[in-house]
């Protein structure tokens, strides 16, 4: 892989500047008189020098670039100060032209995010700590053009929460549909939801809501509060709680009679000819030898392949494996995951041809439930 796609290492923390530190800077030469206390405060308290064009000022925010023409090229570079401390750092630094530059830049707390674009055929999404001097996420956003660009998602719209988590709507060209998910750094990324048309994003406070394909307007932490939960809600949701009728419709449309509920089997058939059904089952109480075999079991399966959902959901230790799978003739999506000592099965017949959506969100929402995280669906 070209080096031009690798994640670009975060920059060395800067020295920390402490708050106390410039505040006993501002105070030098306190010992004049009340009007000269002031002046020397005011002379010696650090500030932030915006050199060429203001792009952002929020709070203690200010963010700006400069322009240097060498020959034909325009390099530009922005920098990004936190108005307290007075040190300004840069963030970016290209050479200007069709495909290159930075955008979409926003400011919560005291981070700030960006796409940039240092290449025509790659963009970053990057979340910059300004007070203290780092990159605290520095990711591919898009990228076109290259051998080993299929690999890489397409951020098409992001949130920033003043946490410096951020909510990232993307999608692959293996999948037709959407993923939504909640990233801090390189340490968490957490899958909210998937669908056709995740929209809407916004944060108020450090709460993240958008509107998915049901019409809802699910909310959701962009902090640690999300979760998951060590041990998930006790007891386990039943099965027809991991995944709501209203959910169900998405994938099946309005429902028909016929359907189960039982404590760890769930069946929602829908009203239309032919009927479709999403079946959800639930096996609890599992040992680590249940567990295991029952992940061999899937693994070895031709049909079956580990799928990204369970990224997020709980732990390395847990996962989820889908694919197509023909019964008695009729073709299945299904969808089988582990968590904990749980078992997840869920169900989708008959498959439809393009789509894989209605099994992949039914077990995407069934296990953040089922590990507990802090989701809000609504409806």
């Amino acid at each position: 892989m070209s080096s031009v796609l690798t994640r670009r290492p975060a920059a060395v923390l800067a020295a920390v500047v402490t708050i106390a530190g410039a505040m006993a800077a501002a105070g030098a030469g306190g010992a004049a008189g009340a009007g000269g206390a002031r002046g020397a405060q005011a002379a010696a308290a650090p500030r932030c020098h915006p050199a060429g064009r203001t792009l952002l000022a929020r709070g203690q925010v200010v963010v700006w670039r400069t322009l240097r023409v060498r020959g034909r090229d325009h390099h530009e570079t922005v920098y990004a100060c936190w108005r307290r401390l007075g040190r300004p750092h840069r963030i970016a630094s290209f050479v200007t032209g069709a495909h290159r530059g930075l955008s979409k830049l926003r400011a919560a707390g005291h981070f700030v995010a960006f796409l940039v674009a240092t290449d025509p055929t790659v963009t970053y999404l990057e979340v910059f700590d300004v007070p203290f001097g780092h990159t605290l996420l520095s990711e591919v956003s898009r990228c076109e053009g290259h051998s080993a660009c299929p690999g890489f998602p397409t951020i098409s719209a992001f949130a920033l929460a003043p946490t410096g988590w951020i909510a990232q709507r993307q999608s692959t060209v293996q999948n037709s549909g959407e993923t939504l998910l909640a990233v801090h750094g390189s340490s968490a990324s957490v899958p909210l939801d998937i669908g056709l048309h995740i929209r809407r994003l916004s944060v108020r406070g450090s709460t993240l809501r958008w509107t998915s394909d049901d019409g809802a307007r699910p909310s959701a932490p962009l902090s640690r509060a999300l979760g998951p939960s060590a041990s998930g809600p006790s007891p386990a949701p039943g099965a027809c709680a991991l995944v709501t009728a209203r959910e169900a419709q998405v994938a099946l449309g309005p429902l028909g009679p016929g359907g189960v509920r039982a404590p760890d089997h769930c069946v929602y058939r829908s009203a239309t000819t032919p009927v479709r059904t999403l079946e959800i089952t639930e096996r609890t109480g599992l040992s680590a030898d249940q567990v295991r075999a029952g992940e061999m079991d899937a693994e070895s399966s031709h049909e079956l392949e580990r799928s990204p959902p369970a990224d997020g959901l709980g732990g390395p230790g847990n996962q989820v494996f889908s694919g197509q799978q023909t019964t008695a003739g009729v073709v299945h999506q299904r969808a089988i995951g582990f968590f904990g000592s749980t078992k997840l099965t869920v169900d989708f017949s008959p498959a439809h041809p393009s789509l894989d959506l209605g099994v992949q969100r039914p077990m995407l929402i069934a296990a953040g439930r089922l590990v507990g995280l802090r989701i809000r669906r609504g409806g």
